[in-house]
């Protein structure tokens, strides 16, 4: 079989398209003529299936329109929304009482944010770029005006410090981000 049947490309420019396009989305190349491919040929060019009777392509593991995607989305978003939450909680409890209100916006709207994602690979990148974030902004507090210290001296080794401290688990956490963002699929919308 040809190299077009187990991987289609647009013959303008190059990029894959779908077996049954009839227009490149890259590059809006005509491809009606070059007609639909067989489902079955295709399959037959790739090779064996699976003993589960799946392709053994590296689609996604997960139907991004599926329940178990959309579930397991929830969960993420919650326990995300949670995490970035309590964290903005904790870093607003240091500047004043009566912001820590806020931390419960964050984690409301962080909760809203993260389960409306497509997929659950998107769910994860963003509730890992928001822990990150919220990490970054603890060591704003030595540099509050709400925070008593005796010198300004003593507010830079603050913020220097907690810097370094959370620096290492927010750099854990966006690159926990990057490395979901790699695995959600084109076709979602992050």
């Amino acid at each position: 079989m040809s190299d077009e049947l187990v991987d289609p490309r647009c013959p303008d420019c190059g990029e894959p398209v779908g077996t049954t396009a009839t227009y490149c989305m890259h590059c809006s190349a005509d491809l009606s003529d070059r007609g639909p491919i067989d489902a079955a040929a295709e399959r037959s060019a790739t090779g064996p299936t699976s003993t589960d009777g799946r392709d053994g392509d590296d689609g996604p593991l997960l139907d991004p329109d599926g329940a178990v995607d959309d579930s397991l989305t929830v969960v993420v978003g919650v326990v995300g929304g949670l995490v970035v939450g309590l964290v903005a909680t904790f870093a607003l409890l240091f500047f004043d009482a009566g912001l820590a209100l806020l931390g419960v916006v964050v984690w409301v709207g962080a909760t809203v944010y993260l389960v409306r994602r497509r997929t659950v690979q998107a769910a994860v990148s963003k509730a890992a770029y928001g822990v990150a974030l919220v990490l970054l902004l603890v060591p704003l507090i030595p540099l509050s005006p709400a925070v008593e210290t005796s010198t300004g001296g003593d507010r830079v080794v603050g913020a220097v410090v907690l810097t370094v401290l959370v620096g290492v688990p927010a750099l854990v956490a966006a690159g926990v981000g990057y490395l979901a963002s790699r695995y959600v699929p084109d076709s979602s919308v992050a």
